[in-house]
């Protein structure tokens, strides 16, 4: 998301500097050619982007990291990113994407310096969402934690937040209305259109016969997807002989939801890399139904970005989420799928077979999700929204 805004608003005008760290993802570990590096400058297209050294922990395969290592971590990205604003012009606005809270401090540590005004693009809830993934309890961290995010939150002009749900938990926090404004992530439809149908997919990378049913989830594979809960549902799954679960992506639990295949000894799951571009779509359409699994504890107030990949393919969701979240909220109002009980591999497994069965259910709710992203979520429209926004902020008088 980052990257196209950049992108954007350098295409429409904007001089546009990015400060970021040295690229590590989704491996946790720095991309060979940044190595050794503590600072980096270079052009990408018409944006400046400056590097800066970070602390990068190597990957939990538990799946959750230790508390220590993560505030180290996003610490890091932040405060070093100040001493690089020496070289830099001041600007017109500031757009600080968190988490982590520390972005928010570094930045407004530059509007302090630059009477500049501060754009925070709340992309999750911290430390709300280290306290559903269990990295956060109570105590001493998560109260300094919290006492961040207030801070953080008085100090930054406006809050852009990317779903209604961040509205329901900001206010009681005393973030008004005013303060807030609806800039959601968006869909990139015109990646989708570009690339032609194509069946040859399923049997030449994914190895599935005709006529069988293809569950896939892509994206990131952590504590908080609880991907275990798949495996167990494609356990009692085994003895119908045409179900097969894709995994797209990597993650610090990969290797345990690896781990439980080999356990339970369940056929028919497949791992495949990340991989990008027309490829990646093609294996978006090469599914049947798309998954979207979180733990039991995960009641989150953002919509899953996944949804903005799995949507414009015409595939239905099935979404294993508590009923309260806002992954919940988003698929029955896009009424593209079905949403079950988390970690019930039971609820999951009837749900397959459901979708499995009925090919006209498949499609409508296809259908209705690529509908649904088309009109709200479409990348042109909400681009240009972010452009006004930061306009209106950049013009404001200042006190």
């Amino acid at each position: 998301m980052a990257t196209d805004l950049a992108r954007d608003l350098s295409e429409n005008g904007w001089d546009v500097s990015v400060l970021t760290a040295f690229p590590m993802m989704p491996g946790w570990e720095v991309y060979p050619e940044y190595k050794r590096l503590a600072y980096m400058r270079e052009r990408m297209g018409n944006v400046d982007v400056i590097r800066t050294w970070a602390y990068v922990p190597k990957r939990p395969e538990s799946g959750v990291m230790k508390t220590w290592r993560r505030i180290a971590f996003d610490s890091s990205i932040a405060f070093t990113s100040l001493p690089a604003t020496v070289a830099m012009r001041r600007p017109d606005v500031i757009v600080a994407i968190g988490p982590p809270l520390q972005v928010g401090i570094a930045a407004l540590a530059m509007k302090a310096r630059w009477k500049t005004p501060v754009l925070y693009w709340l992309q999750d809830i911290v430390p709300d969402a280290a306290v559903n993934v269990g990295m956060m309890r109570p105590g001493i961290a998560l109260g300094l934690a919290r006492a961040l995010e207030r801070f953080v939150y008085r100090g930054v002009d406006k809050i852009a937040i990317i779903s209604e749900g961040f509205e329901r938990n900001l206010m009681p926090k005393g973030v008004s209305t005013g303060r807030m404004t609806y800039l959601p992530n968006w869909a990139n439809l015109g990646s989708f259109d570009a690339v032609s149908e194509s069946g040859d997919t399923r049997a030449a990378e994914l190895a599935v016969p005709p006529g069988h049913f293809v569950l896939m989830h892509s994206g990131s594979v952590g504590a908080k997807q609880c991907l275990e809960n798949a495996v167990r549902a494609m356990k009692l799954l085994e003895n119908s002989g045409d179900v097969h679960l894709v995994v797209v992506g990597d993650g610090n639990r990969i290797r345990a939801v690896e781990a439980e295949v080999k356990k339970l000894n369940v056929p028919r799951v497949r791992f495949v890399p990340t991989t990008v571009g027309a490829p990646f779509i093609r294996l978006l359409r090469a599914a049947d139904a798309h998954l979207i699994n979180q733990g039991r504890n995960v009641v989150d107030a953002l919509i899953p970005s996944k949804l903005m990949t799995y949507l414009p393919s015409g595939r239905p969701v099935i979404a294993a989420v508590h009923p309260a979240s806002e992954a919940a909220r988003f698929v029955k109002r896009a009424d593209c799928g079905v949403v079950v009980e988390p970690e019930n591999p039971a609820a999951l497994a009837d749900a397959v077979t459901q979708l499995k069965n009925d090919s006209s259910l498949r499609d409508r709710f296809g259908a209705a999700g690529a509908r649904y992203i088309r009109q709200e979520y479409d990348k042109p429209v909400l681009m240009a929204r972010f452009r006004d926004e930061l306009s209106r902020l950049s013009s404001e008088p200042r006190a």
